[in-house]
């Protein structure tokens, strides 16, 4: 999917663009500290927090690619899900009927980026990154050298932004309106149902 075609969905973004511009600045410059090239990012979790794509298909394919230079890159198998809630440019579409296909066009992305030779950051602690996609990887890319890059984004996460605390903050005062509201309708003959409602 181009640029063009991402542009005609409409967005559902949970943060400005520049939210996601500083989480990506911060991952690229803790990259520098530990000299990685690449960042290959399968966790929907740290996925989401870098980019803000967000799917129900969690155990579908998801590889969020981010060179220390260059343009970041989301290959999944829902582009259109990537395009409403992503500020990203390039998508990489995978086949949801061929995902195993998803570790070769990923090795040979990264071979047409110039990463072949490079030291590339992997999840190897987290959701998403299976072994058949780390065996394609190693076998397409053997110049390349696979750093665990588990941690990255989790300490990133850690700190909050001053956006992400207004969020917190609205999401606590709502969460106490809906129990103050719960709490006001319990009485004798009530149904569980009745005051979720």
């Amino acid at each position: 999917m181009n640029a063009t075609e991402a542009s005609q969905i409409p967005a559902e973004r949970a943060f400005p663009e520049g939210e996601y511009d500083a989480r990506i600045a911060k991952t690229r410059a803790a990259m520098d500290r530990t000299d990685t090239d690449v960042l290959l990012i399968h966790s929907v979790a740290n996925i989401c927090y870098l980019t803000g794509y967000q799917t129900p298909l969690a155990d579908w394919y998801h590889c969020f690619i981010l060179p220390r230079n260059g343009a970041p890159v989301l290959q999944v198998c829902d582009p259109e899900l990537a395009a409403m809630n992503t500020y990203l440019t390039t998508l990489l579409p995978v086949s949801w009927e061929r995902m195993d296909d998803a570790a070769d066009q990923l090795a040979d992305y990264l071979v047409t980026i110039g990463a072949a030779k490079s030291r590339i950051g992997v999840e190897l602690r987290r959701p998403g990154l299976n072994p058949f996609t780390e065996h394609r990887l190693a076998t397409k890319l053997p110049a390349a050298t696979f750093i665990d890059a588990n941690d990255v984004v989790l300490k990133l996460r850690a700190v909050k932004s001053p956006a992400e605390i207004a969020h917190l903050s609205e999401a606590a005062r709502l969460s106490a309106l809906g129990m103050e509201a719960a709490i006001a309708s319990i009485h004798a003959g009530v149904t569980e149902n009745y005051i979720t409602a």
